[in-house]
């Protein structure tokens, strides 16, 4: 992914602007919080976050742009996640 230029912050969903003349494309809470990087096993791959546990309606702490990655601390568990995190 490159970086981001912008980010837009809406009740159910982020939108990620990599310029200001792009729309953009808009990723909703539930699926960026089943999808952390964080809660994938390092051996196997698969996911460690039993998405039945998360609600629908999940909603993060705090959202913030660094340098063109964009950090999410989700607040039921506090875990952190970031775009440069799934670089790696």
């Amino acid at each position: 992914m490159s970086e981001v230029a912008t980010i837009e912050v809406f009740a159910d969903h982020l939108r990620l602007r990599p310029s200001a003349s792009d729309r953009g494309v808009r990723f909703h809470w539930f699926w960026l919080r089943h999808n952390c990087p964080r809660e994938v096993h390092p051996l196997t791959r698969e996911r460690t976050l039993d998405a039945r546990r998360v609600p629908l309606e999940v909603v993060p702490r705090s959202v913030r742009l660094d340098a063109g990655t964009v950090h999410i601390e989700w607040g039921e568990s506090g875990r952190r996640c970031g775009t440069a995190e799934q670089r790696s």
